[in-house]
């Protein structure tokens, strides 16, 4: 089930304005959808941006065996590299930003695809994001309904 739950995702993000964010329960696959979508789009470089560096152990092992150069950066670092030659930016755990983060990737030409990734994240949390960046959520799948599914 969770194949093709990560399949529906992928669709979802490829088919919305290439900026946007995957709302999904913890633990269904958010690093694996994303590096799924980059494949996709047939990106070589990518930048992830994540609130701490031991989150990067998650997107190595999950990068094993792909054809794709990933970048890492925390929230701090990331606007040293506005000026970068990517192919698409990935932000891991987006509810995390402080508002210096939304300015930052509101600062992104409309040229980079964008993802954002969160399992966890309130509703004003999510309005702050779209009205700063312009980032909405194109899939949702929460706890209960991951729960109720037996994922």
């Amino acid at each position: 089930m969770i194949d093709e739950l990560q399949e529906k995702w992928r669709k979802e993000w490829l088919f919305s304005s290439k900026r946007a964010i995957l709302f999904l329960s913890p633990r269904t696959g958010k690093t694996k959808t994303s590096l799924d979508i980059a494949e996709e789009l047939g990106v070589k470089k990518v930048l992830v941006a994540m609130p701490r560096n031991d989150i990067q152990q998650a997107w190595e092992r999950e990068k094993k065996g792909r054809e794709i150069d990933l970048e890492y950066t925390t929230f701090r670092s990331l606007e040293k590299h506005l000026k970068g030659e990517y192919d698409l930016l990935i932000i891991d755990e987006i509810h995390e930003g402080s508002n210096k983060l939304l300015e930052i990737l509101s600062k992104f030409t409309q040229d980079i695809p964008i993802i954002g990734l969160t399992g966890t994240m309130t509703h004003s949390t999510e309005a702050n994001i779209l009205k700063k960046t312009g980032l909405y959520v194109c899939s949702r799948y929460t706890i209960e309904e991951a729960v109720g599914d037996g994922v």
